[in-house]
């Protein structure tokens, strides 16, 4: 290999480490939050696993905000940043055929999105899934169950019956743990978070 390909190589590396490491300290006040205590209560650090199409999403976010906790915005991962969109990658209208998905999805954009999330992910106590929600959340979910991390499937007061169940919840821990309909039930899960 020619020297200038490996300075080029080593100079691109360099510059991708640096932009991991700046995403890894912008996504997050996450990793901040660990031990820290207000009002004598653990913030815990959350991934809020939704959809955009969600209306109850910015209520929640607030809501655990309130409570005290860290809580990661995939619709606004740092300041400045509207979060990911698929019509930011460039490909045609939808429906795509499975070259132009392959496209979209090694786009900048979407692996800049990817990122963020998966920083976030990384860096948190638990993951609240927001119901409803699409595929994109319960992957967010599974990975955070697999990884050890708390699961809190959350239902708002909002949704009155539960459409489709889902066996796999399980993965959260039993159904008295894992699921919470309601802000009275979803504050007390967060709050055995710590006792547990």
């Amino acid at each position: 290999m020619k020297p200038t390909i490996r300075i080029v190589q080593r100079a691109c590396e360099a510059a991708k480490a640096r932009r991991l490491a700046a995403i890894r300290v912008r996504a997050g006040d996450m990793g901040a939050a660990r031990g820290r205590a207000e009002e004598g209560r653990q913030v815990v650090r959350i991934y809020l696993a939704s959809s955009w199409r969600n209306p109850y999403q910015p209520e929640v976010l607030s809501y655990l905000r309130e409570m005290g906790h860290t809580v990661y915005d995939f619709r606004n991962p740092v300041p400045g940043n509207n979060g990911f969109s698929w019509s930011q990658c460039g490909a045609a209208p939808m429906p795509w055929t499975p070259a132009e998905y392959r496209y979209a999805l090694g786009s900048v954009p979407a692996r800049r999105g990817f990122t963020f999330d998966m920083a976030a992910l990384r860096a948190c106590d638990a993951c609240v899934l927001l119901m409803p929600c699409g595929r994109s959340a319960h992957l967010e979910a599974g990975w955070a169950a697999g990884a050890g991390k708390r699961l809190i499937v959350y239902l708002p007061e909002q949704l009155e019956r539960v459409d489709e169940p889902e066996l796999m919840y399980l993965m959260g821990g039993a159904a008295g743990r894992v699921l919470a309909f309601g802000r009275a039930e979803l504050a007390r899960a967060l709050r055995g978070y710590t006792d547990e």
